[in-house]
């Protein structure tokens, strides 16, 4: 290692501070009687390095301990989910779903059976009213038919009519002749 008053051995200080290897504490300055002024000078600059890097070395610590807390979030997370998942059958499958997913599939489920059943049931009465109308259309043919029956037989009864007051006159023509 490098002096420790001199510019490279700050640097190494400051990067032992920065990047400790593990099992090995922070490097502990040692305090000597200062004699000259140049000593003085370096050792402030030091002691500036060394507040600074302290500093640096509280947030990488501060940094490390928030990254761990929010590393072990998602794990307890994780846990929490995993423990509140439930295992149904799914058109022959089993899949693991959370009390959510259980919530709104049980929502869409009894959601679709019930406008089904409200389905069925105007099929049904479209059925029924379907029915109704052939029937009254089967009834109003026979009604038609019979009405036509009917005026067939007086329009024939009416032309043999006409044909005996034709034939009568005919014949009270050829006499008087």
């Amino acid at each position: 290692m490098a002096d420790d008053k001199s510019v490279q051995g700050a640097a190494e200080k400051i990067l032992g501070l920065l990047n400790p290897k593990s099992g090995q504490s922070a490097p502990v300055l040692k305090a000597e009687p200062s004699v000259e002024l140049e000593d003085k000078k370096s050792q402030e600059v030091s002691n500036d390095n060394q507040s600074q890097s302290d500093e640096i070395v509280e947030e990488a610590v501060a940094t490390e301990n928030t990254q761990e807390e929010i590393t072990e979030e998602p794990t307890q997370q994780e846990e929490v989910e995993k423990q509140n998942l439930h295992r149904v059958k799914v058109q022959g499958q089993e899949l693991d779903v959370t009390l959510d997913e259980l919530k709104s599939g049980y929502s869409r489920d009894s959601d679709y059976r019930q406008k089904t059943h409200q389905l069925s049931l105007e099929r049904k009465n479209l059925e029924s009213e379907k029915e109704s109308l052939r029937q009254t259309y089967d009834s109003r043919i026979k009604e038609l038919n019979s009405a036509i029956q009917s005026a067939d037989l007086l329009f024939k009864e009416q032309i043999l009519k006409v044909k005996r007051r034709v034939y009568v006159r005919l014949m009270i023509l050829e006499l008087k002749n």
